[in-house]
């Protein structure tokens, strides 16, 4: 976010308030809490969105989920994925 902060204050707000929906579901939840394969991708989808600010034209992040899984439980481990990976 500092980098734009003054080069392009717009997209540092919103780098930061999508940082902040991220956090916020992020605190929401338990670690290793059961939850449905759709609020894992949502979390995942903050993450991308933030990314897609950041990197803009040059990122490309696709979600796939095959039909019917989207309603599955699985323990939750978005968190992981996005604190243990970086792009840079």
């Amino acid at each position: 976010v500092l980098p734009y902060i003054d080069a392009d204050p717009s997209r540092a707000k919103r780098m930061i308030l999508q940082l902040a929906e991220l956090l916020r579901s992020n605190l929401r939840s338990e670690p290793g809490q059961l939850v449905t394969v759709e609020e894992e991708v949502t979390i995942l989808e903050q993450y991308a969105s933030i990314e897609r600010t950041r990197f803009g034209d040059r990122i490309s992040i696709e979600t796939v989920v095959e039909p019917g899984v989207r309603e599955f439980q699985a323990r939750l481990s978005a968190a992981d994925a996005f604190m243990n990976t970086t792009i840079d």
